[in-house]
């Protein structure tokens, strides 16, 4: 009810935007939602200053009231096909069915934009709401390999361009140029609508060129002494068990799997806790080598060997 936010960008949260969280931020006339989020809760972006939203395509729920009396609001735009948008007579999604100022039934004139065919067209016209279906190349989803391997030569990768279920044909529906695509760093892909075709706009879309991680991971066996074991923990070094080489970039590592009484460090130390019986274990562990502005990130698993006896 003291809510003094007035522009709020979600960043990297990923999951449900929670039951009631922005709700009464009359101040706030920004709200990005990203695409990591999944669903929106019941009121959570209700009775704000918002005038228009965009709700990616990987919400996959709207719950009711998630954008309940949001007297400013003008256009909705919900970029997902089978977004689901529960609604129910006391609670709607998407506009005001009660001004609390004076308690009377007030439905407001948002307009609803997203793909034909869609969950959002649907609700539209059962709702007697203005929907208008989107045809310019921005709002496309697109479908490709952002990481491209350095070759020397020009890289031109594919991309899977849909409106809504719909795949788009290429020089029929619109044309891709491809800039910056030869040398490391970062390409660009840009895709505009042909006239005629139906579509509007271009959209710009960037990858990254760089070179393969080359690291190269051996192990060896490593043993402890059983008796200085019962008496307190063992380490042993890195150098002991892993030889690597031609890694690009820190090289970090992670356990994956083994006895609960060895654990490893993010720099390859590994610590045998006391009282492990005599045997042979083994232990499997993810070595990366972290990459840089030149070469991509590479992991690579391994097994390790420590024997106590």
């Amino acid at each position: 009810y003291h809510c003094k936010l007035t522009n709020v960008d979600l960043n990297n949260l990923e999951g449900e935007i929670p039951y009631f969280s922005f709700g009464y931020c009359g101040n706030m006339t920004s709200f990005i939602i990203p695409e990591k989020v999944t669903s929106i809760g019941m009121y959570a972006i209700s009775e704000t200053g918002i005038k228009d939203i965009t709700i990616p395509a990987s919400v996959t729920s709207i719950n009711g009231g998630a954008l309940r009396s949001n007297n400013s609001l003008e256009t909705i735009t919900i970029l997902g096909v089978d977004t689901v948008i529960k609604d129910t007579q006391s609670l709607n999604a998407f506009y005001n069915d009660y001004d609390a100022s004076n308690g009377e039934i007030k439905k407001l004139d948002t307009v609803i934009r997203g793909f034909e065919g869609s969950t959002a067209q649907s609700f539209a016209e059962a709702n007697n709401r203005v929907f208008v279906v989107l045809d310019d190349m921005t709002y496309m989803y697109t479908s490709y390999n952002k990481k491209q391997v350095y070759t020397g030569k020009e890289l031109t990768p594919e991309v899977i361009v849909k409106d809504g279920n719909k795949v788009l044909e290429k020089d029929k529906d619109y044309t891709v140029t491809y800039t910056n695509n030869i040398k490391i760093g970062t390409g660009k892909i840009t895709m505009s609508a042909k006239e005629g075709s139906g579509y509007k706009g271009s959209k710009e879309l960037a990858f990254s060129i760089k070179k393969k991680n080359t690291i190269k991971v051996k192990t060896k066996k490593a043993t402890v002494n059983y008796k200085k074991l019962k008496k307190k923990n063992q380490k042993v070094s890195v150098k002991k068990l892993f030889k690597v080489t031609k890694a690009k970039g820190k090289v970090t590592y992670e356990k994956v799997s083994g006895n609960s009484k060895i654990t490893i460090s993010s720099s390859g130390k590994v610590t045998i806790k006391k009282k492990l019986k005599k045997g042979t274990y083994k232990v499997k562990v993810k070595v990366t080598a972290k990459g840089n502005g030149t070469y991509y990130s590479k992991s690579k698993e391994v097994t390790i060997k420590i024997k106590v006896k």
